[in-house]
């Protein structure tokens, strides 16, 4: 759900903008930038960065399209977190930044050659589904009916990992599907 959205607006060259926001160890969040207007720089990027209480970056990026956003970031202590929006060089103007609280990631599981999978995720949520392979087996992995709401992308990256955590296969699925094409599984297990 959507826990704050401001407008920070700058109006010197160099002014940053700042905001702030309680948070609790644990707490999942999803920073969302949107309406990006800058002007009087030669790039006119924009660096926004969450520091964690005592200081330090949790998590940053450097957007030069009018929207980004810092991906799902798991806070690491409670206490008081500051929003930095960071105007390059000369630029000035103003963005929106939206603080979206995000619920945990979806962990189940899918059998190769069983009916398909269903699932449907919210804002910043990730999917791991695991099977038990065998060495030597043959998976295909087809992604359909996908519909996606509200993201500035709209695609998805889909990866089967081997069970020491390394990829066997990748793609990207956008509203269209995506497959991962026929891959043998080096070795037993999950």
């Amino acid at each position: 759900s959507d826990l704050s959205s401001v407008t920070v607006s700058t109006t010197i060259p160099g002014q940053n903008g700042q905001l702030f926001f309680a948070g609790l160890t644990n707490q999942r969040v999803l920073l969302k930038i949107s309406g990006k207007s800058l002007t009087g720089g030669s790039l006119n990027s924009l660096t926004v960065t969450i520091k964690k209480p005592d200081g330090t970056n949790l998590a940053s990026t450097t957007i030069s399209s009018t929207s980004g956003l810092i991906d799902t970031q798991t806070l690491p202590a409670d206490g008081a977190y500051t929003i930095l929006a960071d105007p390059h060089g000369t630029s000035i103007g103003s963005a929106t930044l939206t603080l979206y609280a995000v619920a945990d990631d979806i962990v189940g599981s899918i059998t190769p050659g069983e009916p398909p999978v269903t699932i449907s995720t919210s804002l910043g949520q990730n999917v791991a589904l695991t099977f038990e392979g065998i060495a030597n087996q043959r998976v295909f992995l087809r992604v359909t009916n996908v519909v996606y709401t509200g993201g500035t992308s709209n695609r998805a990256n889909v990866v089967i990992r081997k069970p020491d955590g390394t990829s066997l296969g990748n793609t990207t699925v956008d509203s269209g599907g995506g497959i991962i094409d026929t891959k043998v599984l080096p070795v037993t297990g999950t």
